[in-house]
């Protein structure tokens, strides 16, 4: 995977580098740590709320590129990029 692009402040590097390491904060990592107040489902769409699902496959988010038919494939290679547009699509 590709650093964060150079022109990045240091907390847009540190959410791509979170994002890279599947660290980043979402409902599903959340849930574990704070059962009663996070649901372990997408409040979109009810699927479960992986990094990959709340960042890349979810179809009923507005923030999202649209795509309708995402695969891990092109998750791959967002996360593969040096393009600064392209991994601000991810954290921004």
């Amino acid at each position: 995977f590709r650093p964060p692009h150079k022109d990045f402040r240091r907390e847009q590097s540190v959410a791509w580098r979170q994002l890279l390491t599947n660290a980043y904060p979402n409902i599903s990592l959340l849930s574990k740590i704070y059962h009663a107040t996070y649901d372990d489902k997408c409040p979109l769409c009810g699927e479960h709320p992986t990094l990959y699902h709340v960042t890349w496959v979810c179809q009923k988010s507005k923030v999202l590129p649209v795509n309708k038919t995402p695969t891990p494939e092109q998750w791959e290679a967002v996360l593969s990029c040096s393009k600064r547009e392209e991994q601000l699509k991810l954290i921004d």
